[in-house]
């Protein structure tokens, strides 16, 4: 009868742990995205690459990392920047870069270097930025968006 009762125990345990976890999905994590940040033209169909990783239980670091792609200049997303402190930047920084590449690094580490080579961040394309972060290269209409997981 106790054996019973601890299977019966351990069996409840498990389904608890397991019924507490949540998963999401690529297409959730975009629609949490787009609803945290209150962002417009942006389409899921344009996402052709997303990576996510998060180390910890209850205190997390890790990265959302967005590819976007488009067939044409994507205006109607970038103008909706203009005039905000995420406002778009046509002139290359190096602090940007650096900044950026440390922030990677420190949240994900060695991580980055699952993402496939074409759609990691290349600073040799022509590109303007948002400090949101965003990366938009201008000559193929990509777009790479950061989304920098810290929970404590």
């Amino acid at each position: 009868m106790i054996k019973k009762k601890s299977i019966f125990c351990c069996v409840l345990t498990f389904i608890f742990i397991l019924s507490s976890c949540t998963i999401y999905e690529e297409k959730d994590y975009y629609k949490l995205l787009i609803k945290d940040n209150n962002i417009d033209n942006l389409l899921y169909e344009d996402l052709e690459y997303f990576y996510h990783y998060a180390s910890g239980f209850e205190d997390k670091v890790g990265l959302n990392y967005y590819f976007f792609s488009f067939a044409n200049y994507a205006e109607d997303f970038i103008s909706q920047f203009e005039n905000s402190e995420n406002s778009f930047s046509n002139v290359k920084s190096i602090d940007f870069e650096n900044e950026l590449m440390n922030k990677i690094e420190m949240h994900i580490n060695d991580k980055y270097y699952e993402i496939p080579l074409e759609y990691r961040v290349d600073f040799t394309k022509t590109y303007i930025y948002s400090e949101f972060p965003m990366i938009y290269y201008i000559d193929t209409n990509e777009l790479i968006i950061f989304e920098f997981i810290c929970i404590r």
